[in-house]
């Protein structure tokens, strides 16, 4: 997880000329001509304005990776994730010797009017058994607690993103924009088939860029993804990418490289990230929903691959040859289907292979 070590979190508005400094997370400052605002203690860098509006004066030392926090996890509460309790989260994470763990479970929305995640009535037990794991493993891991939410105008006005920005027990919120609302309490998943094709990531990508601005969001989850009915790269889609990219950049928002969209068609583009991301933090996120997956992608986001492109890269399946990619983690080899992007592991290369036959058999 890329990061900054923040000594002083400050900027000085070139209008009314107020040096105007955030000392800790969620202490969000004003200048006094409201031209801009800071934010994120030594947490993280936001800022909200023009940038012709101020100066920068904060003060960090050299970039670094936290390399073992397992970030982007789900719980059972959002309906599509492994029925397991937190906690079991919790203790493979120590197990796999990482750092923390970041929960950002799907948000529930007032009146429930989405499916695929937590009720409303369950996000206050969500948060109450999440900070006492917290406190039970806090000298073992730490434990990190947060939402994962679309930005939606209508909500906004309600005063929802405001209310769950400023509860003491969140610790960030992640900006995962699945869905567009086009009209009030109208969304995109109800569009015909054709013009989700062709249009929906042009709204989602214009919500990302509003959830962004509100200064509500922390990290915006898997940008790329909202490419994912699209079959060919083109122009209008390296426009937006623009778009997205320099508004992250902007209020200096990290991007999340998801490891799940990497096993999906379509989900995870190059060309994203390959068109001006280098200079914006970036984050690797798990979207775990199982601690199987947890588990696979934190071994896979760490690898590295160790064997080219030979023959002991190919399989044979139900007759069909399937090229694979090796990877190596620690005591872990990694084997990812090219074509379908499916990833097994194993202690050996002879058992990772082995693991991703089974699969692949199962699937065919």
């Amino acid at each position: 997880m890329m990061n900054k070590k923040i000594k002083r979190n400050r900027i000085k508005c070139l209008k009314c000329g107020d040096i105007i400094e955030s000392v800790t997370v969620h202490d969000f400052r004003w200048c006094s001509c409201g031209s801009c605002a800071v934010d994120g203690g030594k947490e993280y860098l936001r800022r909200c304005g023009n940038k012709e509006d101020f100066e920068d004066i904060s003060e960090c030392e050299e970039a670094y990776v936290i390399n073992k926090d397992i970030f982007h996890v789900h719980t059972y509460r959002c309906r599509h994730a492994e029925d397991v309790a937190d906690e079991e989260y919790v203790k493979k994470a120590i197990e796999l010797g990482a750092r923390g763990i970041w929960f950002t479970d799907h948000a529930p929305f007032p009146g429930d009017p989405f499916g695929s995640r937590m009720r409303y009535d369950q996000l206050d037990e969500y948060l109450t058994t999440l900070s006492s794991l917290k406190s039970k493993y806090e000298e073992r891991i730490n434990v990190h607690i947060g939402l994962e939410a679309e930005y939606f105008p209508s909500f906004d006005k309600e005063g929802y993103y405001r209310r769950l920005r400023y509860d003491p027990r969140i610790e960030i919120l992640l900006l995962g924009q699945h869905m567009a609302e086009v009209e009030p309490g109208q969304y995109s998943f109800s569009w015909p088939k054709e013009k989700l094709v062709e249009d929906e990531y042009k709204v989602q990508g214009e919500a990302i860029i509003q959830g962004i601005e509100s200064a509500y969001f922390d990290v915006v989850a898997h940008p790329d993804r909202i490419f994912r009915k699209r079959q060919a790269w083109d122009s209008d889609m390296s426009r937006m990418s623009a778009a997205i990219i320099d508004a992250s950049s902007h209020a200096s928002i990290p991007l999340e490289i998801n490891e799940s969209s990497k096993e999906y068609p379509h989900y995870s583009w190059h060309e994203f990230w390959s068109s001006g991301c280098i200079e914006i933090p970036q984050v690797i996120g798990l979207d775990a929903h199982s601690i199987d997956e947890m588990v696979r992608r934190f071994h896979f986001s760490r690898a590295y691959e160790i064997i080219p492109d030979n023959e002991e890269t190919l399989i044979e399946v139900s007759g069909e040859y399937r090229r694979l990619q090796i990877f190596y983690e620690d005591n872990w080899v990694l084997a990812r289907d090219v074509k379908t992007g499916i990833i097994e592991q194993g202690t050996s290369l002879k058992d990772a292979k082995n693991n991703i036959i089974k699969i692949l058999e199962l699937q065919m």
